[in-house]
Parts: C-alpha cells; structure tokens; sequence
C-alpha cells in the first residue's frame, strides 16, 4: 500500500499525510475496499485544464480528475486536484479551504470505491457519503453538520495561520462511549486488575486506568517507573475471538499504533514548533521520540484452543515527569520533550480514539492495511544501523517486520536475519 502526495505546477498542500492516509484506509474499509496504490497530484487550474482537455475532452475547470487503476477490491489511482478551483468553491460555499480540501481529497477515493454522481439522485449519495466520511476525521478542528450541507463558515485565516492549524489535530479529552472506564487512584497493576477480573467484565473494550501503580511492569517482568499523578498509566482489556493465536500481532501493533499516532497528534496541536510525526515504534511496540522511550506496552493474552478469549494491554506514557531515577537506559517524557506540562485527560483521551479506529480495523478484518501503518511508522525503518545478537555486533537495515511480529533484517553483508522478541538488541 502506498498513498503519496505530489505536486505540479503548484506548492504542496499542509497536509497531516499520515493522518490522512489512515482515515482513507478507514473510509475503504468501510466500503470492503483495500488501499492499494493512489497518488494524489496537485495542480493549479491551468493544468487541471489541460488535463480535462487532453484526457476528458471537456474545456472547464474542475476541482478533480481522477484516473481509476483499481483491480477487484483494491484501490489504486491517480487523482488530480486543482487548489485553485478548491479555495474559489471553499469562498463560495463559506467554508475553511481546509476542509474543502478534505472533501475533495475523499471524494476522489469515493469515486474508486464505485460511487458516481452524474446521474439524477447519485450527487446526493456522494453528498452523504463524503458527509460520513468527513465526520470520521479526527484531524480538523470543525465536525460536519446535518447530511447533505458542507461545513460551517469560519473566520478567514491568514496564510500565515494556515500554515501552522491546517496540520493541526482536534485533541479528543473524552473517552469514547463504546469503552467502559474504570478509574482508580493506586493499584499493585493495572494490568493484574483486569486479569483479575476478567470474567466479570465482557463488554467489548474496558479501560482501567489509575494515577499510582505499586508494581507497574514492562516487558519480561522489567518494572516500569512512573511518578504519582504525573503520567498516563492504564490497562485494556478486549476479546478479540475473530484473530487467531498466529495472528496476535496485530494487537501489539493497534496497541503501538494509536499511542504513537495520539502523541504525533497531541505534540502537532501545540504551538512548540516541534516536528510533526516525530515520534515512531521501536519493534516490537516501544514508543520513542528520537533514540528515547517515552512509552512501553506489555500483553498479556488468554488463549483458549484456537482463539484469543482475552487481551490485557498494558501501557505506560511518560507525560509529564520532570526527572527519572531508575537505571532505565533512556527514558524521556512529553514535558522534557515539549518544556512544558501537558493535560494528562488529553493524552488518554486522544490514544482511545486513536485505538478505537484501529481496533474496528481489526474486527473488520484489514490485518494487512493495519500492519502497512505499522510499518510506516517504524523506528529505523530507513538506513543501516547498528545492532547486537548472541553472536556479536553487526550493522543492518529493516527489512520487514512479519505478521507473525517477527523482525527480519538484512545485514551489510547482504544476509537476512530473523529474530524474535529479546533476541536482538537496538545499539546506539
């Protein structure tokens, strides 16, 4: 899979690329449809007017083209925008340029899951289905209104302004209303709460969280340190019978996924003027800003024959802890990254959101779409780097990441290298 961004004749849009990658892999889900390869081209309106000319044969400016290369279920094409004709139908319709832009971007993905307009009725279908998939987006600050109206105006920005929100991401505080909320003030482990009471909590997704844990833990049983009321430590337990033992991945990688995406979205909504997606996954699910850990996850999983009965995901986010004084190797926090204190609400909050879209992922079935993002967002993903095994140090790149979470690199000398958990260490 692979959805880019490109321009001709015109500077490239601000866009949250990943953001809007993975809300277009959600919207082609919902349709059964697979991303596969779209490139996303845009233009001024002279070039959209060649293009309508050579291709289509009509002489007028347009906000899109779109050139269909699907095969079966998967998507793939080349979708021309003009944002020239997007700013001119944002002022006409009194809407932020944002947000037209959004709508025009799903609507040429619409158009490759089958949905025309031409046709008398068609127009209000597109209408009402870019209105579904614009209410999906966690990344604009406005929420769509009633089907069938666009959104509401807003005060015009500068450009200056523009550059800075329109990559911006809506903080969600709440956590959604499909998870149940357990909160408490000090556990021995959130983790050993759940799998306590497992059997007496069977709603789809419960959530424990607690200020204090007496005996948090990481991976193998490493403990994991976190000072009171300072950092964002909870459990969650889910029931993912559709999965298959083999497949238990995948759990690790939503887990990873919505934390690493929530905290690229909380640091992207402050004016800190620190990089956007700076922060990625360590395989298997460690998440890191820069070379340091600012998150850690430990699963837990009850197998029953050849299905997955429970998951307990435990996870730890270094919010804002100002100094760390175990012999952890290279822990760091939001508030040293960013200088400053951040809402502890807004951290969880945005990481549920962010789990719940990946955890519907997974139970509709979109195992490789989810490991794609995973892979996407891959610490080291690129160049050659250092690494230690029970034979020696060697240097090597990523090669793939199976669905099974086993972590293949090809070292300098050309040899593939399969290894699972704990079996290769990350130098630095």
């Amino acid at each position: 899979m692979a959805v880019t961004y490109n321009s001709e004749c015109i500077e490239l849009p601000v866009l949250n690329q990943q953001a809007v990658t993975e809300w277009i892999v959600r919207v082609a889900a919902t349709y059964q449809r697979r991303v596969g390869d779209i490139n996303f081209i845009f233009v001024n309106d002279e070039r959209i007017l060649e293009i309508n000319r050579e291709f289509i044969g009509h002489d007028y400016y347009t906000d899109h083209i779109g050139f269909d290369y699907c095969e079966g279920t998967i998507l793939s094409g080349d979708i021309y925008i003009s944002l020239d004709t997007v700013r001119t139908n944002a002022d006409l319709f009194k809407v932020s340029y944002n947000n037209e832009l959004h709508r025009v971007i799903i609507h040429g993905v619409l158009h490759l899951c089958g949905i025309e307009d031409k046709e008398p009725g068609q127009r209000a279908e597109m209408e009402r289905a870019e209105n579904i998939a614009l209410a999906d987006i966690d990344f604009l600050s406005e929420s769509c209104h009633k089907e069938g109206e666009r959104f509401a105006s807003e005060p015009a920005r500068t450009s200056a302004e523009e550059g800075v929100s329109e990559s911006c991401s809506a903080i969600r505080t709440s956590i959604p209303a499909e998870i149940t909320h357990i909160a408490l003030d000090t556990v021995d482990s959130t983790n050993n709460y759940l799998k306590t009471n497992a059997s007496q909590l069977q709603d789809d997704v419960t959530l424990v969280t607690a200020d204090f844990q007496t005996s948090g833990r990481g991976q193998r049983g490493n403990s994991w340190e976190s000072e009171a009321g300072k950092n964002v430590v909870y459990s969650l337990l889910i029931h993912p019978s559709r999965i298959k033992p083999s497949q238990m991945f995948v759990i690790s990688e939503i887990s990873a996924l919505s934390i690493c995406c929530a905290l690229n979205d909380v640091v992207t909504s402050m004016p800190v003027g620190i990089e956007t997606d700076c922060f990625s996954i360590k395989w298997p699910n460690d998440i890191y800003y820069g070379n340091r850990k600012v998150a850690g996850i430990l699963i837990e999983t009850d197998i029953l024959g050849n299905k997955i009965e429970n998951a307990v995901i435990g996870v730890g986010v270094n919010v804002n802890q100002q100094q760390f004084v175990s012999d952890a190797p290279n822990p760091v926090s939001l508030f040293q990254i960013l200088g400053r204190e951040t809402e502890r609400q807004s951290v969880i909050g945005q990481i549920m959101h962010r789990f719940m879209q990946y955890y519907d992922l997974l139970k509709c079935g979109e195992l490789e779409s989810i490991h794609q993002m995973f892979m996407q967002n891959l610490f080291r993903r690129d160049g050659v780097h250092k690494y230690r095994d029970s034979n020696g140090t060697f240097e090597a790149s990523v090669q793939e990441v199976e669905l099974t979470g086993h972590l293949i690199l090809r070292d300098t000398e050309g040899t593939l290298r399969r290894y699972a958990f704990k079996e290769v260490e990350y130098l630095f």
